[in-house]
């Protein structure tokens, strides 16, 4: 997995970021503040070995749902990154 960042644009609020719920039985929704809502955030769900399950891209919305197809409890990675900008964030979810 190789990511490479250009451009100097910065996100202020990457923090405001919110995972809910976390842990997490068979979804969890993926709320972005204002300053990426009306960009294509794409996000990457993995396993602890760094497989890739899941990926996609906000399309400009505020939120999102996103359900892994039969998750095994644990701990997972969601890595958050916009293409055209320096943004890249990771959070931990927890599977139950």
């Amino acid at each position: 997995f190789e990511v490479i960042l250009t451009g100097t644009e910065t996100i202020t609020d990457e923090a405001d970021v919110m995972i809910s719920p976390n842990p997490f039985h068979d979804w969890f929704e993926i709320k972005l503040p204002a300053s990426l809502s009306s960009r294509n955030v794409m996000y990457e769900f993995r396993n602890m070995q760094g497989q890739l399950l899941l990926s996609g891209k906000t399309s400009g919305q505020s939120s999102v749902m996103v359900a892994p197809k039969q998750t095994a409890r644990g701990i997972y990675f969601l890595q958050l990154f916009e293409e055209t900008s320096s943004y890249y964030h990771v959070m931990k979810l927890v599977a139950e």
